[in-house]
């Protein structure tokens, strides 16, 4: 019973948090390694979009995973505002506007 409650709790973790978590890395630490502010990462790590696409990257970069495994809501809702369909956001289609 312990055992399914924690995967319970472990698969409501935002990505960020359970990547962050994985690390053994504080958000104070993650902060301090990117710049980015900590309440900025503790809003984020609770659903909101508090995130610049430039602060996805960096931590995304500093915990070594892809933005999409990081931020996958904030992809749906990007999309959806755009008006674009999946392929443009995974980088199956480029639309030319990033660069890589």
């Amino acid at each position: 019973e312990q055992f399914c409650t924690c995967i319970l709790v472990i698969s409501m973790l935002h990505p960020l948090r359970l990547r962050r978590l994985e690390r053994g890395w504080s958000q104070f630490h993650l902060s301090w390694l990117t710049g980015v502010p900590q309440a900025r990462i503790s809003y984020a790590e609770r659903g909101y979009p508090a995130l610049t696409a430039a602060q996805q990257k960096l931590i995304a970069e500093a915990l070594d995973v892809e933005i999409e495994e990081l931020f996958p809501q904030e992809l749906a809702r990007n999309r959806k505002a755009k008006g674009l369909p999946q392929e443009f956001e995974s980088g199956g289609i480029r639309d030319g506007r990033d660069s890589g």
